[in-house]
């Protein structure tokens, strides 16, 4: 992930993470140069939600990538195929790269 950080961003570029977001993600995007800018998960019905809005708020002219782990630490978000959908719209209307890391991936025992 901090190879792929280096490729895809100069020193103060912006790189979107989620809130609350796994701490080692946060220092690899400052370990770069670049900007992290946080845009907050929310409780819906007992579970993480990803607030869309702010995420399509966030991307500036500055922003090269969001960062998205899922299921997410340390929240245990899990994404929803509208989420998903959303963040790749929001990707590629904005020419902005998603840099996925998928690492728990392999800890989801209820079918998502």
């Amino acid at each position: 992930m901090l190879d792929a950080l280096f490729c895809l961003t100069d020193p103060e570029d912006e790189v979107i993470l989620t809130d609350p977001t796994y701490a080692g993600m946060l220092n690899r995007v400052r370990l770069v140069g670049a900007v992290p800018r946080l845009v907050p998960l929310h409780v819906a019905d007992g579970e993480w939600r990803l607030d869309i809005d702010a995420l399509r708020d966030a991307v500036t002219e500055r922003t090269r990538v969001v960062f998205l782990n899922n299921a997410s630490f340390p929240s245990g978000w899990v994404a929803s195929d509208e989420e998903w959908e959303a963040v790749g719209s929001i990707c590629r209307e904005r020419d902005v790269w998603l840099l996925y890391w998928g690492g728990f991936e392999g800890v989801l025992f209820d079918g998502r």
